[in-house]
């Protein structure tokens, strides 16, 4: 039997990460996969490789912010955009970001814009 109607919209649930305080919580749930150290600039977009560049992320986000950058990169190849710029957004005392806000900038004007929400 096939009901036909509405289908109830899934909300994603999203981790709390509220508690992450210290270097050594968020090490701990990398090895337990729940978390993934990450650039904020990645490297082809010269970003260093030094601590102020570093952060965490959940596996998911890491792939998103992942996509988001290989569109940029395109961007940038096609003369879309000359800038990539991402703000990590943080909540209380965590270490883990709330949110990435992600943009590809050309000529001082937005051309992509996206907010990935990690918890």
């Amino acid at each position: 039997m096939f009901l036909f109607g509405k289908k109830q919209k899934k909300e994603l649930q999203l981790p709390d990460f509220s508690d992450v305080t210290s270097y050594e919580k968020a090490i701990a749930l990398v090895r337990e996969d729940k978390l993934e150290k990450i650039y904020i600039i990645p490297l082809e977009f010269d970003g260093g490789e030094h601590l102020e560049n570093r952060t965490f992320t959940t596996p998911r986000i890491a792939r998103l912010k992942e996509r988001d950058e290989t569109i940029i990169k395109d961007m940038v190849y096609m003369g879309g955009a000359d800038t990539y710029a991402c703000e990590p957004v943080y909540r209380g005392d965590s270490i883990v970001p709330c949110a990435f806000r992600i943009e590809a900038i050309r000529n001082g004007h937005v051309s992509f814009s996206e907010e990935l929400k990690v918890w």
